[in-house]
């Protein structure tokens, strides 16, 4: 799995535009530096091939005071991103 993948289904499978495929880059980037910050095991959101990864990183991320923060100013444009990509690694899993 990696980026090259992810910008490929949400462009092409998923439809978005170049300016929110960006802005959904670059706030799992910021989801990535939050991992590894707090010294999270999975460090690389684009690096996760299990679906239990995935769960892994959305139950630090629903306890961690600093990403509700940034995504609540971001009006939810993090979580939005971290959906995506959610929904990316069932539809490339299948």
């Amino acid at each position: 799995m990696n980026l090259d993948h992810f910008r490929t289904y949400i462009k092409d499978v998923r439809g978005v535009s170049d300016k929110s495929m960006n802005h959904y880059i670059g706030a799992l980037t910021t989801i990535n530096t939050l991992l590894e910050k707090y010294n999270f095991p999975i460090q690389n959101i684009f690096s996760i091939t299990e679906l239990s990864e995935l769960d892994q990183v959305q139950a630090f991320l629903d306890n961690n005071k600093e990403f509700q923060t940034k995504n609540s100013t971001g009006h939810n444009m993090y979580s939005v991103a971290f959906k995506h990509y959610c929904r990316f690694l069932l539809w490339y899993k299948q």
